[in-house]
């Protein structure tokens, strides 16, 4: 698989769950695309906006929304709506495209809110046939041993 690399800015806000020690806002960190173009790694990340605005505007959205983190974590106290409505999309750590299974296609979004060794969230997003969320699953958690 071909990975493409873009360049963005990393969160400069503390995470809703509690980080202690924040990253420089001006710290730069690469965004990894991998098995999709930055075209489409942005396409996706605006439908994420979107369904955000839709939701704060009161609008009906079908897909299915799932958030949680380990029972000892803050995070775990939010509900799921709440969670992915205070979520920003804007500047993932990396964006992989997974192996489509029939007519949906999954994605694995990836944020580190205070910097790469901090708690992450893991964002799973399945889009439908017709280019519509069908699901969005997110996990707080520590990340994997690099």
């Amino acid at each position: 698989m071909f990975a493409w690399l873009l360049v963005a800015s990393c969160f400069s806000g503390a995470s809703s769950a509690g980080a202690q020690n924040p990253a420089p806002a001006q710290q730069q960190i690469e965004t990894k695309l991998q098995g999709l173009s930055p075209a489409e790694a942005s396409l996706l990340i605006a439908k994420l906006q979107h369904a955000q605005e839709d939701l704060r505007a009161g609008k009906s959205e079908t897909f299915e929304l799932l958030a949680g983190a380990p029972a000892s974590y803050p995070a775990a106290r939010i509900a799921p709506r709440d969670a992915f409505l205070r979520m920003s999309f804007a500047r993932p750590w990396s964006v992989e495209r997974k192996p489509a299974t029939g007519l949906w296609q999954p994605y694995e979004l990836t944020y580190f809110l205070t910097g790469p060794r901090s708690l992450m969230w893991k964002v799973e997003v399945i889009v439908g046939q017709v280019d519509q969320l069908v699901r969005v699953e997110m996990l707080y958690t520590a990340p994997p041993p690099f």
